[in-house]
């Protein structure tokens, strides 16, 4: 697992974070692409100033995406995107709250860790699978006023 460096929200200090091995590719090759400086914004412009990151969605990511009929869901989704699927392979809330950088688990959970209809399904099916190793599958004889437990 890579961690390159970043440098986070304005004053805060610089700090690594994890990223898997294929972006950590990109990464590299935006890097070097950028003549491998050792210091500043990862993205910047001509002037080695951040990147305005909602020109560059407005004026090149939606017409690109839009061209291919592709919904452009905003930045946010690059992060609720990895907190979902993080949260669907069991990886503990407050992991993901540390991978995403916040400072309470409510927001991470709460605004980035969407839950879909199929989650919900599945999740049900799982525990109708626990629960019919326990409770035997017998047919009730009967009306539900008769029955008894």
């Amino acid at each position: 697992m890579a961690k390159p460096s970043r440098r986070t929200k304005a004053g805060e200090e610089q700090r690594n974070h994890p990223v898997i091995a294929q972006l950590k590719l990109y990464l590299d090759r935006h890097r070097a692409s950028s003549g491998n400086p050792s210091q500043g914004y990862i993205f910047r412009n001509l002037w080695g100033n951040p990147l305005n990151l909602d020109a560059l969605g407005t004026e090149v990511i939606q017409p690109t995406l839009e061209a291919e009929k592709i919904p452009w869901h905003g930045w946010h989704a690059f992060r609720r995107g990895p907190a979902r699927n993080l949260h669907r392979l069991g990886v503990s809330d407050k992991v993901i709250q540390q991978i995403l950088c916040h400072a309470n688990v409510t927001t991470t959970i709460n605004i980035y860790v969407k839950m879909v209809t199929q989650d919900a399904e599945d999740a049900m099916k799982k525990l109708e699978t626990k629960c019919s190793l326990v409770v035997p599958q017998l047919p009730l004889q009967g009306s539900p006023e008769t029955w008894s437990f």
